[in-house]
């Protein structure tokens, strides 16, 4: 979008001479958030959908939301204090702490991450902090299962994921909202196919 106002604003300067430009970067920034908001109504998929959901996040400043961890919505203290314990267990090797340490604290909603709030400013994800969170613990999951250690046998670690999903549970698909109408089973359709495609769609 920096380039693109730049070049306009050098165009118009040497057409009509100097001139006070801030009107004119207003409707062209305007028209480009228009122009981007209207491809995400249009997107053929999930890539190009999000590559024009994250040019909007920048041009409207959201990025600074979700750097910034505070937030009234979740328990920031909490978020931010376990992923410093599972970024220092990360870094040792014993397996049998990383394993104890999850199933002491296991919670899907910990903190109140999934608080709908979250997930409906930023179109791209939520705050950074939870993100990071989250993907950690899913580093540490990965440190367990693919452990070569002969202290912890396949069957313990067989046992920790049972235990873990009972505590986390599992993940359900529920596509509601005009279904009698052909528009809605595009709709739904077209959510199916992104969560496949990227490997999400719940089994």
């Amino acid at each position: 979008l920096g380039v693109s106002m730049k070049l306009h604003r050098n165009v118009r300067k040497s057409r009509y001479g100097s001139t006070d430009f801030a009107d004119f970067d207003a409707e062209l920034a305007k028209t480009e958030l228009e122009s981007l908001k209207a491809s995400l109504l249009n997107a053929s998929g999930y890539d190009e959908w999000f590559n024009s959901a994250r040019k909007l996040d920048i041009i409207e400043g959201f990025y600074n939301w979700r750097n910034d961890p505070d937030s009234d919505f979740y328990d920031v203290q909490l978020i931010q204090d376990r992923l410093a314990q599972m970024r220092k267990l990360d870094t040792g090797e014993d397996i049998e702490a990383i394993m104890h340490w999850m199933q002491s604290g296991l919670s899907r909603n910990l903190g109140n991450i999934n608080d709908s709030r979250l997930y409906t400013r930023f179109r791209t994800g939520t705050k950074a902090a939870i993100r990071e969170h989250q993907r950690m613990l899913v580093a540490l999951f990965q440190r367990v299962c693919y452990a070569d250690s002969p202290r912890v046998s396949v069957d313990a670690r067989l046992s920790f994921f049972l235990e873990c999903r009972h505590a986390f549970g599992k993940t359900a698909l529920l596509l509601t909202g005009g279904a009698n109408t052909g528009a809605a089973h595009a709709h739904h359709l077209g959510v199916v196919k992104a969560l496949l495609h990227r490997g999400l769609l719940p089994r």
